[in-house]
């Protein structure tokens, strides 16, 4: 099967549930109250195969999620029945597992059109958000959860289960922190017969090779996924990334992930090492179990001078020649005749017995010679070269691979800008897969493509209009541009340095280097002004977030970093203030000291009560003691200019008449305050 193919079966899941879930969560459907006996309280989420709700189980009053599909929604009868059985292997599969990393299920159900399951209610959220939120994790929590996942998908492989979408979004964690996998709703019993050859579930960007070209595939497959989540946890990026899932599925299966250490500078070397081992494109080469995975991480530090085997797909060996230079190309060649030269003389006696010269044998695998060569055949293709690449952009389209002639197609015209056999094979391949993803797309009728085939005696006309060339000046200047928007300023440097290498004069690539440079320096800046705002240190986190503003004065998160740490200092310095008000107060009224008692009360109507309130006190009582808890104290600011403030006050005193000790009052007291001028005054009292 192609990767094209593949492509095409993944894209026409994806729009049919897509279809599915349009229909399931249309106002049509209403709100549901309940499902079976379990009572709907709200929904959680909305994932590939239905919606997933909150509820109550009645019975024993514990709170659940249940997940649902309605099958009657799907068209075909062929594929509503596929879908069910699928659906409800997941509760089969998932109902086997018992593992403190595993969800749990409870129920398998039917209600008229609707099936569901009903699991174990995680409170938290996924690893995707984890990831996608930026939070920071130490390397020990890193192996602590991948060691947690290794037992737990370890479990499931013993038990005959292959998971076959681990991916962060099916990862719970909850509120300690303990993660939990999810979703075996693409689970695959090594035993069960029902995934025919062909068929390809999953998220793309974690499949394993095996898995997008459609083969069979057992632990090994879902140890590749594993590796992807690693990769994204130590740099933050998916190892396979693309704009499009045709490229991402290229990649998956030809392409290594760019090294951890270009990613993020810094990483031991050891998780490199176990990232390449887990993420390797042959399955042999791969952990054989998960045991193996946890055990080289909790031994990260002492892999370094260990070497892992890695297996280079063979048609890659072209696309690395690819990258030299067009102009060592006559270097290169005079060199092979050389080399063939010299090969000839010692190959002749061979030749003559077995009608073989070794050398050239192995280097035009297939070709036979007719004579002894002294040099080169004049039709000698040299490999990685133009030529080369041609030939296998047609065989690749022989084959119906378009995405391969797509490749090479780009890479001749990143190249050679004008080579109109490559222009004409990409045009071609193109309008083939989408007549691919049209025809192998769910509820779409088979669309016949009036472009001419490529062949020998007839090829298509020349495009009249193309669209940037891959690889030139100006698509570097648009990637680059790309890369600033979206914040990936390393990337706009390098594509920038690239065009400036062959132009230096060229203004736009020197603005990029320019404006990208400012602005990973302000994220620098950045990354400490926030770090001393977690770790507390407010006024440190001012200065970084004011040298931010003097270079982006309209940067929003300097903006708001500012705001946190000024507002912060300013309700500490408030609080402080407002903790001595209360202690002077509290003296004055030990004291007898009016004026002091009326300084801090800021309203005419309320000086007028406190000064009745307190005269009536001082002429029936003296010895006054008033005990406040400072550990009552609550002081919640409504904005700059106005706080409430709350405390607990017992006052005690002896009667003038009696001589008696007697409590005056015992309970909270309510303050409204205003910062009137420089200090803050009590506009109104209550005492409860």
């Amino acid at each position: 099967m192609t990767a094209c193919e593949s492509f095409a079966i993944i894209k026409g899941r994806y729009d049919c549930l897509t279809e599915l879930k349009k229909n399931i969560y249309s106002p049509k459907s209403g709100k549901m109250k309940n499902i079976g006996k379990y009572k709907i309280t709200s929904i959680l989420g909305k994932g590939a195969m239905g919606i997933v709700y909150r509820a109550l189980d009645p019975d024993i009053n514990r709170e659940v999620a249940v997940k649902t599909i309605r099958f009657d929604l799907v068209s075909e009868e062929g594929d509503r029945e596929e879908m069910m059985e699928r659906f409800m292997r997941e509760a089969q599969a998932a109902g086997k597992l018992t593992h403190p990393n595993i969800i749990t299920i409870y129920d398998v159900g039917r209600e008229k059109e609707m099936t569901y399951i009903v699991m174990q209610l995680i409170e938290g959220h996924s690893l995707q958000k984890v990831i996608s939120s930026g939070e920071k994790i130490s390397t020990q929590e890193l192996i602590q959860l991948m060691d947690q996942l290794c037992k737990a998908l370890d479990y499931a492989h013993d038990n005959g289960i292959i998971h076959r979408d681990i991916k962060p979004a099916n990862i719970l964690l909850d509120k300690e922190g303990k993660p939990f996998i999810v979703d075996f709703g693409v689970a695959r019993l090594e035993t069960s017969t029902l995934t025919q050859a062909g068929t390809t579930l999953g998220t793309p960007s974690y499949m394993s090779p095996e898995q997008v070209m459609g083969k069979k595939v057992d632990r090994r497959s879902d140890i590749f996924s594993l590796g992807g989540i690693l990769y994204e946890l130590l740099t933050g990026k998916r190892a396979f990334q693309a704009q499009s899932i045709t490229t991402v599925i290229y990649k998956i299966i030809h392409e290594e992930p760019v090294a951890l250490t270009e990613v993020k500078k810094g990483l031991p070397v050891g998780f490199e090492q176990i990232v390449c081992k887990a993420l390797a494109k042959d399955p042999k080469d791969r952990y054989q179990n998960c045991a193996e995975l946890a055990t080289d991480l909790h031994n990260f530090d002492q892999l370094s001078d260990k070497t892992i085997p890695i297996t280079m797909i063979q048609e890659e060996l072209p696309t690395l020649m690819m990258k030299k230079k067009r102009k060592l190309w006559p270097i290169i060649a005079i060199s092979a005749a050389a080399v063939l030269l010299a090969a000839a003389g010692g190959g002749y006696f061979l030749y003559q017995k077995t009608g073989e010269i070794p050398f050239l044998s192995g280097l035009f695998k297939g070709m036979k010679a007719e004579e002894p060569p002294l040099s080169p055949p004049p039709d000698a293709v040299i490999p990685g070269s133009i030529e080369d690449k041609l030939n296998r952009a047609r065989e690749s389209f022989d084959k119906e691979d378009y995405a391969e002639t797509i490749r090479l197609a780009e890479a001749v015209l990143a190249e050679d800008a004008e080579n109109i056999r490559a222009q004409e094979y990409l045009s071609e391949a193109k309008s083939k897969m989408g007549e691919v993803l049209v025809a192998q797309t769910p509820g779409t009728e088979e669309i016949k493509s009036e472009t001419p085939s490529l062949s020998q005696d007839k090829k298509p006309e020349p495009l009249q209009t193309r669209a940037i060339i891959p690889g030139s000046t100006e698509d570097k200047l648009n990637r680059a541009k790309e890369s600033l928007e979206k914040g990936d300023y390393d990337g706009t440097v390098r594509l920038a340095e690239e065009v400036i290498a062959k132009y230096p004069k060229n203004q736009t690539a020197q603005d990029y280097i320019t404006k990208a440079k400012n602005e990973i320096m302000i994220a620098q800046i950045l990354e400490t002004g926030i770090s001393s705002y977690e770790n507390r240190d407010y006024r440190q986190c001012l200065q970084e977030m004011e040298k931010i503003l003097e270079l982006d004065k309209d940067h929003k998160e300097a903006k708001r970093y500012w705001s946190l740490a000024d507002k912060t200092i300013y309700e500490a310095n408030s609080t402080q203030e407002i903790r001595q008000i209360i202690e002077s107060l509290r003296k004055a009224e030990e004291e007898k000291d009016l004026p002091a008692i009326l300084y801090y009360v800021g309203s005419p109507d309320l000086q007028s009560t406190k000064r009745s309130d307190t005269m009536d006190i001082f002429n029936y009582y003296d010895d006054i003691m008033s005990i406040v808890d400072k550990a009552s104290i609550s002081i919640r600011f409504r904005d700059r200019r106005r706080a409430e403030v709350k405390f607990s006050n017992f006052s005690t005193a002896v009667n003038k008449q009696t001589g008696q000790r007697t409590k005056v009052f015992e309970g909270q007291v309510i303050w409204t305050m205003e910062k009137q001028g420089n200090v803050w005054k009590i506009t109104k009292e209550d005492k409860i």
